[in-house]
């Protein structure tokens, strides 16, 4: 009987090690399965390092400086220490540094800012240029039209320029990339006297009659004054404009008005010569598709 026992002894212990051997063996195919799995769906191309790789580049900053939608924050990329030694190469200590914030017209002003633009100047300035004084530093604000580009996390909006500190007042004409401002005196609808501004008048109203080509007259006032009085006094100052080039043979049905009062300045409110920068007519063409 004892003989017995221990056969069965033995064939039962050799069935529980077949049984664990089994397992062991299953469990390790199964891991590997779901792995080989998970990284078929995860890396269609079977190359998943190619695919990380391909994200990163589309998350790199291209630019020197850029910035995101709706964002003030000043993103620096590869070439930025590049950037930064070029506009310092141009202070002689005897000019002003202008730092100009872009921004679109759906990116609404963060607190305590004017407008996005003049918050991008501004975090410029306290990131990069912290040891300039406040008289060698002008901020300033541009509007883009339209939204920020849909195809691209990253865009460039700043622009720079050394002037000398008494060139405080721009000129009364000044061109853009896409629009030209003409300036005004306060509270007046006349704009200031400027050959500039008459020869840039005649051939745009030469142009359009020829072209059949639209204007779009934008009036613009500095903070003095009720929001209602500034919106009013913005759209006298294109209509103003409207005349000049009507008085010059443009179609009044060419010429589109608009005012946006004292809500998009250009330059600070805090000084005469800021105020007067924002007293202007933005007149842009609107080119035939």
């Amino acid at each position: 009987m004892s003989s017995i026992t221990y056969q069965k002894s033995n064939l039962m212990t050799t069935t529980r090690w077949i049984i664990l051997i089994v397992w062991l063996l299953y469990t390790v195919l199964l891991i590997r399965f779901c792995a080989d799995d998970y990284a078929a769906d995860c890396c269609a191309t079977g190359d998943e390092s190619a695919i990380d790789s391909a994200t990163s580049e589309k998350a790199i900053n291209p630019y020197p400086l850029a910035f995101q939608g709706n964002d003030a924050t000043p993103i620096p990329g590869q070439q930025i220490d590049s950037l930064i030694e070029a506009i310092n190469s141009g202070n002689n200590d005897d000019n002003a540094l202008v730092i100009t914030g872009y921004y679109y017209d759906s990116e609404a002003a963060p607190s305590a800012a004017e407008t996005m633009g003049f918050a991008r100047a501004e975090n410029i300035r306290q990131r990069f240029f912290p040891d300039l004084s406040a008289e060698q530093v002008r901020l300033r604000s541009r509007r883009r039209t339209g939204d920020p580009p849909a195809d691209e996390p990253y865009f460039e909006a700043a622009g720079f320029a050394w002037e000398p500190p008494e060139a405080t007042v721009d000129g009364t004409l000044e061109v853009l990339d896409d629009s030209i401002l003409t300036r005004f005196p306060y509270n007046s609808v006349q704009q200031d006297y400027d050959a500039e501004v008459e020869e840039y008048l005649e051939k745009l109203a030469e142009r359009v009659q020829k072209t059949g080509e639209r204007i779009r007259l934008t009036g613009h006032t500095d903070n003095v004054g009720s929001n209602a009085y500034n919106e009013d006094l913005g759209m006298r100052r294109a209509q103003a404009t409207r005349g000049l080039l009507v008085e010059k043979g443009v179609p009044p049905a060419q010429i589109d008005l608009a005012s946006r009062g004292e809500t998009d300045p250009v330059d600070t409110n805090a000084t005469e010569a800021g105020r007067h920068n924002n007293r202007r007519v933005e007149i842009r063409l609107l080119k035939n598709q």
